[in-house]
């Protein structure tokens, strides 16, 4: 059976990322500059008007919709789709967590977004984690290697693993941003997160190939 991209829960993720923006229109006066980046000790380093700030994340998820719906139908995404369709769920969700605290910053609102960036991450790699062992050898979602690509036993077991340091990941993330709001503490715990699953499923897939 396959998923589309476009589910009821992706529909209703697209609604909520509408209505906050909508919502900041509304709440946020005329031109107030909003922040759209932040830097390494948590302070906001970037910003726009009110407008193009609120229209940014709707404007990235309708071409991130596009460019998945393409290539979700494309047959190198065979072995990925429901990886697809649930990374359009994870990105909406982060879209939305984002857009609302900007909205929440814009009315005067103390809000910590690296905190809340650092958890939500941790939460889109625990999901990402559960799905990537299920995933097929494909060349859109997955740990894609040369030797995972060219063996199916060798992308079960590195996607396998790689999954379950993703998922560990992303508990490290969340449970720090819980407990820590010290950016060099999230910082560190994300490069953590995300660099250790990489590295090591990379160096695990090559010595299992190389062993063959």
């Amino acid at each position: 059976m396959t998923h589309p991209v476009a589910t009821p829960f992706n529909l209703v993720l697209a609604v909520a990322l509408a209505v906050a923006s909508i919502a900041g229109f509304v709440l946020v006066p005329a031109g107030v500059d909003l922040p759209v980046h932040w830097g390494v000790t948590g302070a906001a380093d970037g910003f726009l008007p009110r407008d193009l700030a609120l229209l940014l994340l709707p404007a990235i998820a309708v071409l991130v919709l596009g460019l998945l719906v393409w290539v979700r139908r494309s047959a190198a995404a065979a072995g990925g789709r429901q990886a697809l369709t649930t990374a359009m769920s994870v990105l909406l969700g982060l879209f939305v967590v984002v857009q609302t605290a900007i909205v929440m910053i814009g009315v005067g609102i103390a809000v910590d977004m690296v905190r809340i960036v650092v958890l939500a991450l941790g939460v889109v790699f625990v999901v990402l984690g559960n799905i990537m062992p299920k995933t097929q050898p494909n060349g859109v979602v997955g740990i894609r290697l040369p030797w995972t690509l060219a063996d199916a036993a060798n992308w079960q077991a590195t996607n396998r693993l790689g999954g379950w340091l993703m998922l560990l990941g992303g508990l490290l993330m969340a449970c720090t941003a819980l407990l820590s709001g010290q950016p060099a503490i999230l910082l560190t715990a994300t490069a953590i997160g995300v660099i250790v699953p990489i590295l090591v499923a990379t160096l695990f897939s090559y010595r299992l190939a190389h062993r063959k």
